[in-house]
């Protein structure tokens, strides 16, 4: 079987292919040919820092502000990159929510310094 060269086409064929998808997904691939035979090994992607609050959340009594992120400075390293606040919330008739924010941010020090100056 192994002697056959179609086998050995095809073998390239579909390896070729599973690289080419993984280059063009942008991730790149690990390809390493050993004593243990060939490996073919595809870099998954980071995980996204993500804020979810309040998902699916059923409100029949009164709450208040519902807020994903709060925080103070405006750096964008140190933020989410994902901020899914009260998706799929049931509000019930006579119930009472106070403010829906996926994200506060107060001024940092830097900005009263200036406001100071």
């Amino acid at each position: 079987m192994l002697a056959n060269p179609w086998v050995w086409i095809a073998a390239i064929i579909v390896v070729g292919l599973i690289v080419c998808l993984a280059l063009w997904l942008g991730r790149g691939a690990d390809v390493a040919i050993g004593a243990g035979g060939l490996r073919l090994r595809t870099p998954q992607p980071p995980p996204q820092d993500s804020i979810r609050v309040a998902q699916g959340a059923d409100i029949a009594g009164e709450v208040g502000a519902v807020t994903g992120r709060v925080g103070t400075g405006d750096s964008p390293a140190s933020r989410a990159s994902e901020i899914d606040v009260a998706s799929g919330v049931v509000v019930r008739p006579g119930a009472k929510v106070g403010d829906i924010t996926g994200e506060r941010v107060e001024a940092g020090r830097a900005a009263e310094k200036t406001k100071n100056r």
